[in-house]
Formats: C-alpha cells, sequence, structure tokens
C-alpha cells in the first residue's frame, strides 16, 4: 500500500513550477484524465474536493484554468484518496 509522501509532493510542484501562468482548456483536461467533458463538469460540482472552477470563462469558448490550479487540486485528490484508503 502506497501512502502520500509529503517530498514528493514538494518535489511535484518544484518540478512544474516553470509552468506557471500556463492554462488549460477543457480538451487539455480531458485529455490528461482520459475522460469526456462531462465527466471534467460533473467533478466540478461534486461535493467533495470538486475541480477548481476555471479562471476565464467564454461563452461559446474553451474555458481555460491555470495549470498551478489544477497540480493543486490534484495533489489535494491524492491526499483524499490516501486518507480514503487509511480508513478502510
Amino acid at each position: 500500500m502506497t501512502f502520500f509522501n509529503p517530498n514528493i509532493e514538494h518535489n511535484f510542484l518544484k518540478n512544474d513550477a516553470q509552468l506557471t501562468g500556463q492554462y488549460l482548456n477543457t480538451k487539455d483536461l480531458c485529455d490528461r484524465y482520459r475522460c469526456s467533458s462531462r465527466t471534467i463538469f460533473r467533478k466540478l460540482r461534486r461535493e467533495n474536493n470538486p475541480l477548481c472552477p476555471a479562471v476565464i470563462k467564454t461563452v461559446g469558448s474553451s474555458n481555460l484554468w491555470l495549470l498551478e490550479d489544477i497540480i493543486e487540486w490534484e495533489l489535494s485528490e491524492m491526499r483524499r484518496t490516501q486518507e480514503s484508503m487509511t480508513r478502510h
């Protein structure tokens, strides 16, 4: 069983520091998580650890998320997953 390692979190953020200011659109998130856009929007409405909202929303165009916000959410998801595994 693998547990969350804070050192890995630090390295993960450090390695992506050069990516600050980059945006991901809905298709990028779908590719990243291998899911449909409907799944992305369901994650936004989740009660427990919802996906961070897009920082730029345009009617008729792609929503944009900051990469650093997505990475922070992913780390939170990893912690949540690890916590749920230790409770069972």
